[in-house]
């Protein structure tokens, strides 16, 4: 497992977001970010993206976590750059459940 940001040791278990990644043969196409938008004075800003580095190998798992502040709103969104589908596979998790599996 491959780790790029680690919040899980600091952060309550129902405030912590996971997204974990297997990439297939398109992870050098792959790109993503969590948006955050405050309620309180409608603020959008980026809380997590990457690659942080050129691209994601293929056959590999990544793993990346965030402590998030529950009165925010939040949108994820993953691309495949070439416009493909994504064969990766792929999943969100939230406050010790799943959100999104694929």
């Amino acid at each position: 497992k491959n780790s790029a940001t680690d919040s899980r040791a600091l952060c309550p278990e129902n405030r912590l977001f996971e997204f974990i990644l297997d990439t297939d043969d398109d992870g050098s196409q792959l790109s993503w970010n969590l948006v955050a938008s405050n309620t309180q004075n409608n603020e959008v800003y980026q809380v997590l993206a990457g690659p942080k580095t050129s691209s994601y190998s293929a056959n590999e798992v990544y793993v990346f976590s965030e402590c998030l502040n529950p009165s925010n709103r939040y949108r994820f969104q993953l691309r495949n750059n070439s416009g493909s589908n994504i064969k990766s596979q792929y999943q969100l998790a939230y406050g010790g459940g799943g959100i999104f599996y694929n």
